[in-house]
């Protein structure tokens, strides 16, 4: 029996450009025990486009490094179903303490 391919024949030293998506990278340094306290640090940071990055850490009681979370974030407007342009300044309007937002 013969194979059928469906699909396109790209030639060969051409590559396709991929647009960056936005996701969540989470990484694990130190191992977490159930009844362990853990403490978490967030820190948001944006840019000149439509979305930002937001970093947190986890830290054990003891000081170790148990974990990073690295996400891409955005914020939608519900209305048009679009990133707004600058969420950075839309959250200044809103929030009672930016700086908690790093804006």
């Amino acid at each position: 029996m013969r194979a059928r391919c469906r699909g396109r024949v790209r030639r060969p030293g051409r590559r396709r450009a991929r647009a960056r998506q936005p996701g969540t990278v989470v990484r694990f340094h130190q191992e977490l025990l159930a009844g362990d306290e853990v403490e978490v640090s967030c820190v948001f940071s944006y840019g000149p486009g439509k979305t930002g990055r937001v970093t947190q850490e986890m830290h054990r009681a003891d000081g170790v490094l148990a974990a990073t979370v690295e996400s891409v974030i955005g914020l939608l407007d519900l209305r048009t179903r679009r990133l707004v342009p600058d969420p950075a300044g839309r959250w200044r309007e809103f929030a009672t303490d930016p700086a908690l937002l790093g804006v």
